[in-house]
Formats: structure tokens, C-alpha cells, sequence
């Protein structure tokens, strides 16, 4: 399974990160150790959302789809949990509230 997964800074509650990864469990661990240069400086983190697929480009496509259209917006939307994206005709109405996983259970992810 490959995942996109969004996070929020618990230390700076503005700061978003949005990736994808074949190895959820280990992810959120990785971003909280402080060796990745892109998530070191706004640690703690902790899983918002995440949406699994069955091949990587599903889910590569979705992070690109949420960097693009979603962060921009997000930002303003955090006091409410709840961010509008328009597309053409179309409002997608997106609701994030934080998601609880064990990642030391397989059956989680």
C-alpha cells in the first residue's frame, strides 16, 4: 500500500506537511526524530489525515492535488478544522480532525 498523509505541527499549529509513503508507521516517527530538514524545526507532529491506494502514483498524485490546491487554503481554515476547495463548478468540502493509529499494530494502516 502506498499512503498520502497530512500533518500537523503541534508546536506551531499554523504548519502544515503533506507527503505520501509506502511505510505509514515509520513515517510519522521519521518526521518527529528532527533529521528531515523540511519537518526539524516545527516538531512535534501529528497525523491529520491519510488516504491509502494500491499503487504509488494514486497516491503521488493526491499529495500533488493537496500541495497545490489544499496548503494555500488550509492555513485559513485551521481555526475551524475545515477547508473549501473549488474546482471549476465543483466544492469539495474537505473536514480534518486529528486521526489515531497505532503504528505499532499492522492492522492499523
Amino acid at each position: 500500500m502506498f499512503y498520502t498523509y497530512l500533518l500537523r505541527s503541534e508546536s506551531h499549529p499554523t504548519e502544515t506537511y503533506i507527503g505520501s509513503t509506502s511505510d505509514l508507521r515509520s513515517r510519522l516517527p521519521a518526521q518527529n526524530s528532527g533529521k528531515s530538514p523540511h519537518t526539524k524545526k516545527f516538531i512535534p507532529w501529528k497525523l491529520l489525515f491519510y488516504a491509502a491506494f494500491p499503487k504509488k502514483p494514486l497516491a503521488e498524485k493526491l499529495e500533488r492535488y493537496l500541495k497545490k490546491r489544499l496548503r494555500p487554503r488550509f492555513h485559513h481554515a485551521t481555526s475551524n478544522k475545515h477547508a473549501h476547495v473549488t474546482r471549476g463548478n465543483v466544492l469539495h468540502d474537505f473536514r480534518f480532525s486529528p486521526v489515531q493509529i497505532d503504528l505499532s499494530s499492522p492492522s492499523s494502516c
